[in-house]
């Protein structure tokens, strides 16, 4: 990739790959900020949901959670309550079962995502789509890839190439010249009640 596109306002402005890794690595810092008000529990539950929700490939329910961790189901619900009123953390449609864990979703869309483990999953957008094997990389531990199949946002033509959890990426077709777009969000601002309102 040449260059990413960057959304500001109203306006989509070209820059290079390499300031590109230099606004995620900030983002991702700025994130870590966020995180850190989180105790212990919320963090376990956080990173449990996240890392687990490809592995278990359909909704995860609060007892799913409970049972893994050791922690009692009346503990577990108000920390999914906590993260998803944070709004970067996670959603449950009917306030449940756990269908969206950034980056990370059971829900079907148009972001298809196979882990170099095996999963197949979808990301929640396409920007979630690029950061994933970044944070699964992390949570996890390993060195991880992923093959990504998404489409133009613009015209729908679609889209793969596989990226690496170093953020390093190979174009399914040499040729292309894929642009992403990577909206500049303040997460403390959102007021829906899902980011996914939000975009």
């Amino acid at each position: 990739m040449e260059r990413v596109l960057l959304g500001y306002r109203r306006h989509l402005l070209p820059i290079p790959w390499a300031l590109f890794k230099l606004v995620v690595g900030r983002e991702a810092a700025r994130t870590g900020r966020v995180l850190g008000g989180l105790d212990d529990e919320q963090r376990r539950v956080h990173h449990f949901v996240v890392r687990d929700l490809p592995r278990l490939a359909r909704p995860m329910p609060p007892e799913h959670i409970a049972a893994a961790l050791d922690l009692p189901l009346g503990r577990v619900i108000p920390i999914l309550d906590e993260l998803e009123r944070r709004l970067i953390f996670l959603f449950r449609p009917g306030g449940r079962d756990v269908v969206w864990a950034y980056p990370v979703t059971v829900a079907e869309t148009p972001h298809r995502l196979t882990f170099s483990t095996g999963e197949r999953l979808n990301a929640a957008c396409g920007t979630d789509a690029v950061a994933t094997p970044f944070v699964q990389g992390r949570l996890r531990g390993e060195a991880l890839s992923f093959e990504i199949g998404t489409e133009c946002a613009c015209c729908g033509a679609p889209i793969h190439f596989t990226m690496r959890h170093d953020l390093s990426y190979t174009l399914a077709d040499a040729d292309s010249r894929p642009m992403f777009f990577v909206p500049m969000v303040n997460f403390a601002r959102l007021k829906a009640p899902s980011i996914i309102d939000d975009f």
